[in-house]
């Protein structure tokens, strides 16, 4: 995971993702002060709260853009709140981006497409509250480690 998470600093070193002008993120920044935030409630599934952790810059104008970061663990198991996940979003944070983890539920006891939903369910929040967090509504990308990642593929198509 860590060799993952090497490559993408290096990749954020030197792209911006072909982003807008105006939305591009800043160069990493080790002393950026950032904001963190964790479990805040962005849905509900069935009878549990879905939940998210924020990492973004604690100053500047805004709006961020904003990456999804998505935990694998073959749809069965994983937590948004993985040490790997806490630092990926802690360095996407310090390279401009509003970086979130989320939890979604896992197989076998919800089905797919639940965890589909959850993920969406998440960017609609985002989405919905990006004024509150100064995110740009219209940037907002997934990145995700095994399972994440097939989750993060079924952002993009109909987002």
């Amino acid at each position: 995971m860590l060799r993952y998470l090497l490559l993408l600093a290096a990749f954020l070193s030197f792209t911006t993702w072909g982003l807008a002008e105006e939305a591009k993120p800043a160069a990493a920044d080790q002393s950026l002060k950032l904001k963190l935030e964790n479990d805040i409630v962005y849905g509900r599934g069935g009878d549990v709260d879905l939940k998210l952790d924020l990492a973004m810059p604690a100053e500047g104008a805004g709006p961020f853009p904003a990456i999804v970061c998505l935990h694998g663990g073959g749809w069965q198991a994983g937590h948004r709140a993985q040490p790997e996940m806490v630092l990926l979003t802690k360095l996407l944070a310090q390279h401009g981006y509003a970086a979130v983890t989320v939890s979604y539920r896992l197989a076998p006891k919800d089905k797919y497409p639940a965890q589909i939903h959850d993920v969406k369910a998440a960017v609609r929040w985002l989405r919905a509250n990006a004024k509150a967090y100064k995110i740009d509504p219209d940037h907002i990308g997934a990145i995700g480690f095994s399972a994440g990642g097939d989750h993060s593929s079924f952002h993009g198509p109909d987002s």
